[in-house]
């Protein structure tokens, strides 16, 4: 089931961003906490999820038990995103949506010198395989998908984070659909 979050809809059709937000800090591998004003005016400080990604879990909780992978991918994560970073939100729909534990769903982007970076933090992290493009709930739409495709080929061939150290459960979660 979606919740629309109305304090983050964007008034374009088609795909909606965010201004640049300021990280609080890294929950996990997938999971993020930022403050800002969308729209001016509406303070934001909520759960993000990055939609079309998986990382291991770093604690134990009720998605699974925690894993040394999931530990390294949290690094991973609050090594490309230090505290006080900023961050650019998308969502290819013209609204941004959260999943059933009231995460904000959304692709996220770094933030240098003011402007939106590429590539995204998902096509980063999944790179260099701290996490793998989960499709269980739909795939990214085009270029993402594709970029995750190669993103995540690549690190499985070279043996990257999970594709090493945790190859059963990277290769059963990228399969999930």
């Amino acid at each position: 089931m979606k919740l629309l979050l109305p304090l983050l809809a964007a008034a374009c059709l088609g795909a909606v961003e965010s201004d640049p937000l300021e990280l609080i800090r890294v929950i996990d591998g997938d999971t993020i906490h930022v403050r800002g004003q969308v729209p001016p005016g509406h303070p934001v400080a909520l759960p993000l999820r990055l939609k079309w990604i998986e990382a291991p879990e770093a604690r134990d909780n009720p998605h699974g038990k925690a894993r040394p992978s999931g530990r390294a991918a949290t690094a991973a994560l609050q090594a490309l995103l230090p505290a006080g970073s900023e961050v650019v939100l998308w969502y290819p729909e013209d609204e941004f949506y959260a999943d059933r534990g009231a995460r904000t769903l959304c692709v996220v982007h770094p933030v240098a010198d003011g402007a939106k970076v590429e590539p995204s933090l998902q096509e980063t992290l999944v790179a260099a395989g701290h996490a793998v493009y989960w499709r269980r709930y739909g795939e990214a739409p085009a270029p993402l998908h594709e970029k995750l495709v190669a993103a995540m080929a690549a690190a499985r061939e070279a043996g990257l984070g999970v594709w090493g150290s945790d190859p059963e459960w990277a290769a059963a979660t990228a399969a999930e659909r």
